[in-house]
């Protein structure tokens, strides 16, 4: 059984590698969806507009569903404007771009909607 596990764990700790994104990447998506959101014609990346409004959601449930890993999201909070905040962040911070995408959005929610204390 134990066997089982170290194929398993050792599965986890390769598969970052064979898709690894960081914040350069996902600020061409997110600008993608900002493009697509606001309707501006510009469709060229509409798989990448859909990573970026896909893992901001995911991202955004992980938090509203127990753990808040500090972010508090107040009423009304659309994904429209978590993409905005997420962008706004990577290009306001181009020293953190080499971070993974995911540890990236978290920074950008808990600055945005910090929880108080």
């Amino acid at each position: 059984m134990k066997f089982v596990y170290y194929i398993c764990f050792s599965i986890l700790l390769i598969l970052p590698l064979t898709g690894y994104a960081d914040g350069n990447a996902l600020l061409t998506k997110c600008s993608s969806a900002i493009s697509v959101q606001d309707d501006n014609g510009n469709y060229d990346d509409l798989l990448g507009a859909g990573l970026c409004i896909g893992l901001i959601q995911g991202v955004s449930e992980m938090i509203t569903a127990g753990n808040t890993w500090g972010v508090c999201f107040h009423g009304g909070v659309k994904r429209s404007q978590m993409i905005r905040v997420v962008t706004q962040y990577l290009r306001g911070n181009p020293k953190h771009l080499h971070y993974p995408e995911t540890a990236l959005v978290l920074i950008a929610f808990k600055e945005a909607w910090p929880c108080p204390k």
